[in-house]
């Protein structure tokens, strides 16, 4: 039983060992392979083959490793029962029975040990060069991928970019090419990346040993170097056009607004022949710190100065630009499309239009400034003659007596002149008023009328003053010519009795010198003349008493009252005269009464006489006839005697 498992065991070393150098040689023909495809630099297939070889040559390991338990079990089985040396049959392949158990098993495990080690290093060599080719490919494929892409996306750039002659390339406004710059820019910014990319596409290429790939990133490096050139060149040109075309939009909306900023300054000026800021500090000043003429001075100043340097120069110096704008208006028509062009001449015809407007409104104003301060000397001038006329019909009131002369002189003529004077200063300053109310809402400037409302007030003042003045007048005119009636009335009636006693005196007179003349009913006459006049004296005093009463009234009125004082008084004493001697004329006419009486007895006696004498000397008539002369002689002698 024994030699049989021994026989046994003897077999099994004996396959092990042949499947050892069998193994030993597959392993060494693996090494060998595998040389040889790092020198060939085969690829996976090759090394896939290599690991299904040693897939196989596994399974003899694993049957060597069998076959090795085995052969340990047994051994470890039977080891205490040999005790004596093994009978070899082959001294070459049974050299191993003459060992002890314990050395054969740790030889056999030192060969199946470093047999498993070199496969497995053998294996492990494979599959490492199997992943690190593999991973090759797959580094490869994706730096195909890449590059195919990176391409593919040269190709897009090249279709979307549309590098065709520049000049051929027309967009319609600022903000496209500004977009199209921009996209330009984010393009050529793309490319870097993508050149930094392709370099290292090229340099893993190279390292991977694939020249064809590094080749070709190569190639695409320099068509991303041209394609950036051409960018380039596009993206400067559309800048520079981008450029001048904002430079001309910039250009065209400062103007705008320049335009704009002057028609906003125009505007106040164009509604008020001035600006309110700057004439305020001016013109207030006018009427209180300066002369007419000064105020005229510089109120023309103000206009002048705001005028040319504030606003004109400035649009003068705006027409410079115009005329370059103007200039670029036809370089910038070449660098857009229709749309664009109609759009550029549209910017341009407004800048156009609100530049005429401006030059229009300039040269409005500057009409409406040469009224204005043509406005302005009209108003000044008028407005300094009414306060001299002012002044001097002041001058005039302060002067004015109101008292009533000695002749009976009255202002009242005056003072109505000068009223109506001062209604023509008024009516002037009102048609004034109205023409300063239209300067002022045009240079919105209230010192002017400031002005007209103090003389206003003034002429009003003027006004209550003269309707006192003329109040007082007319009323010591009143006075007065209640007066002038009064005396005149008084006056009247004692010239009207002068006249009678003047009468009555000159006919008493010539009684006198011609007693012939009077006679009884003459002195009767006469003696009522005067009795009327004596009676009438009631009267006469009644006037004189109203008219003491008037000239008392008067005193108060008048410039001399003594001379008033007098002159009633004169008249009473020329009245006292006049009854005075009425009175006397009255004794004097009693007396001629009486010795009119004593003249009428003896005119009777002589009218009897006369009867007497008349018959006598008809009877001397008679006698005459009839006698003859010595008897007439002797008749009318004693006729004669009779009469005596």
């Amino acid at each position: 039983h024994l030699l049989i498992s021994c026989d046994e065991i003897i077999n099994k070393q004996t396959t092990f060992d042949e499947t050892y150098n069998d193994v030993r040689k597959s392993i060494e023909s693996l090494h060998e392979k595998y040389q040889s495809s790092l020198e060939l630099d085969s690829g996976v297939a090759e090394l896939s083959a290599l690991l299904s070889e040693c897939d196989s040559l596994r399974d003899r390991l694993d049957f060597m490793a069998s076959s090795y338990n085995t052969i340990d079990t047994q051994l470890r089985t039977r080891h205490s029962s040999i005790t004596t040396t093994t009978t070899t049959t082959s001294p070459n392949t049974n050299s191993s029975l003459l060992l002890s158990p314990s050395v054969h098993n740790h030889t056999m495990k030192a060969m199946l040990q470093q047999t498993k080690d070199e496969f497995n290093h053998l294996v492990q060599t494979l599959r490492s060069s199997k992943q690190t080719i593999e991973s090759k490919q797959q580094r490869l494929q994706a730096l195909n991928k890449q590059l195919n892409d990176i391409e593919h996306e040269y190709e897009l750039i090249l279709i979307t970019t549309n590098l065709r002659d520049i000049e051929e390339i027309i967009k319609d406004d600022q903000y496209e090419y500004k977009d199209e710059c921009q996209r330009k820019r984010l393009t050529i910014q793309d490319i870097e990346p993508k050149q930094n990319r392709l370099q290292t596409i090229s340099n893993e290429a190279n390292e991977l040993n694939d020249l064809q790939l590094a080749n070709n990133a190569k190639r695409l490096i320099s068509q991303f170097d041209h394609l950036c050139r051409e960018l380039s060149i596009h993206l400067d040109e559309n800048e520079r056009r981008y450029q001048i075309l904002q430079k001309f939009t910039n250009d065209c909306s400062s103007l705008q607004q320049s335009l704009q900023t002057i028609q906003n300054q125009l505007s106040p000026i164009l509604d008020t022949y001035g600006d309110k800021e700057i004439l305020e500090d001016k013109l207030k000043k006018l009427m209180v710190s300066c002369s007419i003429h000064d105020s005229l001075y510089l109120t023309t100043i103000v206009f002048v100065i705001f005028l040319s340097k504030d606003i004109k120069n400035t649009y003068r110096e705006l027409t410079s630009a115009l005329q370059d704008t103007e200039q670029m208006t036809s370089q910038v028509l070449t660098l857009v499309g229709q749309n664009g062009k109609q759009s550029i001449r549209r910017e341009w015809e407004r800048v156009q239009s609100k530049s005429h407007q401006i030059n229009t409104t300039i040269l409005k104003i500057e009409q409406q400034l040469q009224n204005c301060i043509a406005d302005w000397l009209t108003y000044i001038k008028e407005s300094e003659q009414l306060t001299n006329e002012v002044n001097d019909l002041e001058s005039l009131l302060k002067m004015i007596n109101t008292r009533i002369q000695n002749d009976g002189q009255t202002p009242v003529d005056t003072l109505r002149n000068m009223k109506n004077d001062l209604d023509l200063i008024e009516s002037k300053l009102n048609s004034l008023n109205r023409f300063a109310s239209d300067l002022s809402q045009r240079t919105q400037e209230t010192d002017l009328l400031e002005h007209l409302q103090q003389l206003q007030t003034f002429i009003q003042r003027l006004k209550i003053l003269l309707k006192d003045l003329l109040r007082k007048a007319t009323d010591g005119q009143t006075k007065y010519s209640l007066y002038s009636q009064q005396i005149n009335t008084y006056n009247e009636l004692l010239n009207q009795c002068e006249l009678i006693l003047n009468k009555i005196i000159n006919d008493i007179d010539l009684w006198n010198n011609n007693s012939k003349s009077l006679s009884i009913e003459i002195i009767q006459t006469t003696s009522n003349d005067l009795q009327s006049l004596i009676n009438n004296q009631s009267v006469v005093q009644r006037q004189a008493n109203l008219l003491n009463e008037v000239t008392e009234s008067l005193l108060d009125s008048v410039e001399n009252a003594n001379f008033f004082r007098q002159t009633c008084l004169m008249m009473q004493n020329r009245q006292t005269n006049i009854f005075q001697q009425a009175n006397t004329i009255e004794n004097q006419l009693d007396n001629l009464s009486q010795r009119i009486n004593d003249i009428k007895r003896l005119k009777n006696k002589i009218t009897e006489s006369h009867i007497k004498i008349e018959q006598k000397l008809k009877q001397i008539n008679d006698l005459v006839s009839t006698t003859n002369a010595d008897e007439k002689q002797e008749r009318l002698i004693r006729i004669q005697v009779d009469i005596i």
